[in-house]
C-alpha cells in the first residue's frame, strides 16, 4: 500500500478586502444572538461602535425561522424547574445543567427586554405573546 503525498490545503477564491473599519467591538452572526449582542453593547456604551458583520442581508437570517422559541416562564401556571427539565431530556441529558438552568431563569428578563425593544413576537389575538410547548431547546 503507497501513501499519497497530503494535498496543499485548500484556499478560498475571494477578492482582496476592499474596505477597513474601525470598531470596539466586532460581532459577527446577524441573528438574534449577534443583533442582541450589539444592541446591549451600544446601550451600555452610547459612543461604542460595533462593525456586524454577516453573510447577507440581516433580514435573510435564519432566526425568524427559528422554531425553539425562548425557554421563557411568563404563565403563573408554570414553573422554571419543568422547563429545565424538558430542555435537559430533549436535549438527550448532553445539556449543561447549570447552562441550561441559567437560560431558563433568565429567560423572563431576556423576553422582556427584546419585547420592550419592538421584537417582533407571535401574538394571540387579544395580544399577548403566544405560549406554545417546544419540541427541544
Amino acid at each position: 500500500m503507497s501513501e499519497t503525498p497530503l494535498e496543499p490545503p485548500r484556499r478560498l477564491t475571494a477578492p482582496a478586502p476592499g474596505w477597513t473599519a474601525s470598531a470596539d467591538v466586532v460581532v459577527v452572526g446577524s441573528g438574534i444572538a449577534g443583533l442582541s449582542t450589539a444592541l446591549r453593547y451600544t446601550e451600555a456604551s452610547p459612543r461604542g461602535r460595533v462593525v456586524l458583520v454577516t453573510k447577507d442581508l440581516i433580514a435573510t437570517g435564519s432566526t425568524r425561522w427559528a422554531q425553539g422559541g425562548i425557554a421563557a416562564v411568563t404563565d403563573p401556571a408554570d414553573a422554571p424547574l419543568s422547563h429545565m427539565v424538558d430542555t435537559v431530556v430533549a436535549g438527550r441529558e448532553l445539556c449543561d445543567p447549570a447552562a441550561v438552568r441559567t437560560l431558563v431563569t433568565a429567560g423572563p428578563d431576556a423576553l422582556r427586554w427584546l419585547v420592550e425593544r419592538g421584537t417582533a413576537f407571535d401574538r394571540s389575538d387579544d395580544g399577548r405573546l403566544e405560549l406554545t410547548r417546544e419540541g427541544g431547546h
